[in-house]
């Protein structure tokens, strides 16, 4: 009973794994504007912000495309600025907008001072999924991991 309960979550597993569509390069993403989850309009501007400075920084990326809007675009980068005290939190998942699918969010949790570094890490991480070790070369070092949970 034990022996086909384990072959029954591995089989179950590989058929997920399997059938999962392959993840691919997007030539062309737009940022969407971050969405200010705080629930204080003060915050509004800094939300922005983050969505302005990570399209900026992934724009210097020569093969990768950044265009606005989300029509022509293989992919969305989205966001939300969350905040609690002197801690902020953001979170960005990368959509493929052909397949409707997430193909890659994380958290970043951390004191509110240290929002700067958290924008950097967020764009090498971003230019990182998007572009493969290219994106990694151009934006320098790889990106530290997240405090929080992740998804790939």
């Amino acid at each position: 009973m034990v022996i086909a309960a384990v072959v029954l979550v591995f089989t179950g597993a590989a058929f997920y794994i399997l059938r999962r569509p392959p993840t691919r390069d997007l030539a062309a993403v737009a940022v969407l504007p971050f969405v200010n989850g705080t629930g204080d309009a003060r915050h509004d501007a800094l939300a922005a912000s983050l969505s302005d400075t990570l399209r900026a920084d992934l724009a210097d990326i020569p093969t990768l495309r950044v265009v606005s809007g989300g029509a022509s675009s293989d992919g969305l980068v989205e966001g939300t600025l969350l905040r609690a005290g002197e801690r902020v939190s953001v979170e960005v998942r990368i959509v493929d907008t052909a397949q409707r699918q997430v193909l890659w969010s994380e958290r970043y949790e951390r004191p509110f001072a240290e929002l700067d570094a958290v924008q950097r890490q967020i764009a090498r991480a971003v230019g990182a999924h998007l572009r493969g070790a290219l994106a990694r070369d151009y934006v320098g070092e790889p990106a530290a991991p997240p405090t929080s949970s992740s998804t790939r």
